[in-house]
């Protein structure tokens, strides 16, 4: 193997750690959407962010990582802060 057959092979491998990276991310957003709409909001529609924290830390989740997913289902549109500790599906 040359030079430039292994650059590509290291090439093709850094693509496809960084796509399984990708998906693993976009899963966990999905766990965490679904245990989000397995929890009972309040009349106007909004859940303790606490209450998310939660359940989702008995799922396996860590601290942490819930608030980076959080903030990125905020991002994408799937949740609105409403106020300080209080979220609402969109």
């Amino acid at each position: 193997m040359d030079a430039d057959e292994f650059d590509e092979l290291m090439r093709v491998q850094r693509n496809m750690a960084g796509r399984l990276r990708e998906e693993n991310d976009m899963d966990r957003k999905v766990s965490l959407l679904s245990i989000i709409q397995g929890l009972n909001p309040d009349k106007k529609g909004r859940i303790l962010t606490e209450q998310i924290v939660v359940e989702a830390r008995n799922q396996g989740f860590t601290d942490e990582e819930v608030d980076g997913l959080i903030t990125d289902l905020e991002t994408d549109g799937y949740l609105e802060r409403v106020e300080m500790g209080i979220m609402m599906l969109l």
